[in-house]
C-alpha cells in the first residue's frame, strides 16, 4: 500500500487504480478521501486525466487468469 505523500514523492505520468469497492460503490475507497486534497489534484496523473480505474477483485487476484485478467483490464482503461 502507498500512502498519498509516497504518491505525491513519485508523482506519476499515469495512475491504475485497482477498486475493491467495484461492485458495490457504497463501501468506501481509499482514494474517495484522496480526490479531495490538493495534493492529489497537484500530482501529473490526475491534471492530465490520466487516472485509470479497474475491478481490484478480479484484477489483482492471484494466478494467471487473474494476472491475465489485470493486464486486459489495464490496456482497455488506458484505450
Amino acid at each position: 500500500m502507498i500512502t498519498l505523500e509516497g504518491l505525491s514523492a513519485i508523482n506519476p505520468d499515469h495512475l491504475v487504480l485497482g477498486y475493491f469497492n467495484w461492485t458495490d460503490k457504497s463501501l468506501p475507497a481509499l482514494t474517495d478521501d484522496w480526490q479531495k486534497s490538493e495534493v492529489w489534484k497537484s500530482l501529473k496523473a490526475v491534471k492530465n486525466n490520466r487516472v485509470y480505474g479497474i475491478n481490484g477483485e478480479l484484477a489483482l487476484g492471484i494466478g494467471p487468469i487473474g494476472q491475465t485478467y489485470g493486464i486486459d483490464a489495464v490496456v482497455n482503461a488506458m484505450k
